[in-house]
């Protein structure tokens, strides 16, 4: 009777101890949940004023160079409306452009560029952090999307306008400084479709780096 009972008391501990293990595991967890904090943002912008240079690598006539400002108002740490956009840019022929202007007898009016654009953008910021460079020294950054509308000015005199949308990343420096780097893509459509016959559909991608300025809020 006695090792009856013996083994009936290992046989319950067996069972036990599995049940009670996970109940130390979901125990653990919790507590670490607990001591999770998750930090405010050490950097928050208000007015911001942007310069920078970009590259236009979609046109296979052209190679562009352009110059870059930006204007933006950030309403808190996630919305943002980025009020005005403007880029110039210098362009030069490509290779291509070359060979049919001398082989081809294309006309240079018939491959035009682009000039200038002014764009408006709304913009999400949902993606905030930090980490460590070489153990040394932390760094902040930002990730955002933007969607809008743009209106592009071309070498013929045209005027093409359409939507945008794109998406960057931003390194704060300091509290009144940080770099940031984009990445846009414009759909553009010259005239109106069944309307005009010049109508056409034309693509400008910006990839650009710029220096911006927290000087208000």
């Amino acid at each position: 009777m006695t090792r009856i009972a013996a083994c009936a008391l290992v046989a319950v501990a067996t069972a036990a101890a599995p049940a009670l293990a996970q109940e130390a595991n979901v125990d653990s967890d919790v507590q670490e949940q607990a001591r999770i904090v998750i930090q405010n943002r050490k950097f928050r912008l208000g007015t911001e004023l942007s310069v920078g240079v970009a590259t236009l690598p979609l046109d296979p006539f052209h190679k562009g160079l352009a110059g870059t400002a930006r204007l933006t108002f950030h309403f808190n740490d996630f919305h943002a409306w980025e009020v005005a956009g403007g880029s110039y840019a210098y362009n030069l022929d490509s290779s291509l452009t070359e060979q049919l202007l001398k082989n081809f007898g294309v006309q240079r009016a018939q491959l035009p560029a682009l000039l200038a654009s002014v764009e408006s953008n709304y913009v999400l910021k949902p993606f905030y952090g930090k980490f460590a460079l070489a153990n040394r020294s932390l760094l902040y950054q930002e990730l955002y999307f933007v969607v809008g509308a743009t209106v592009t000015y071309w070498e013929d005199g045209s005027l093409r306008s359409g939507p945008d949308i794109g998406g960057g990343v931003r390194f704060f420096w300091t509290e009144w400084a940080s770099v940031r780097f984009d990445l846009r893509h414009a759909v553009l459509f010259s005239g109106i479709p069944f309307v005009d016959e010049t109508f056409g559909v034309d693509q400008s991608l910006y990839l650009g780096t710029a220096l911006s300025l927290n000087i208000g809020g």
